[in-house]
């Protein structure tokens, strides 16, 4: 039976090395978990963005481990791409 969490105790859960999901998701492939420091979530399509956290997130009480360890070869692996903000050059923020 797996226990159902509160965010703060699905962070723990990720600082200690696990892969923590949302019942409301559904699906076992959507998963959050820590690498180099930020949060990242493994995308039903594999692909690894950072995760940018809701309000809906912080206050949900639906969160769950999954009970396999985090292997960052292999969840990085599977992705097709590692999704990363794209920052233009600086002085070209709203100069148009």
């Amino acid at each position: 039976m797996q226990r159902i969490m509160n965010f703060p105790s699905a962070i723990r859960e990720i600082i200690e090395g696990n892969k923590v999901t949302k019942l409301e998701w559904d699906n076992q492939e959507i998963y959050i978990f820590l690498h180099e420091g930020l949060l990242k979530i493994h995308e039903e399509d594999g692909s690894i963005p950072r995760l940018i956290v809701s309000e809906a997130d912080m206050v949900g009480t639906d969160w769950v481990t999954i009970n396999e360890p985090v292997t960052i070869e292999a969840d990085l692996a599977t992705s097709p791409s590692i999704i990363t903000p794209k920052i233009p050059p600086s002085g070209m923020i709203g100069n148009e």
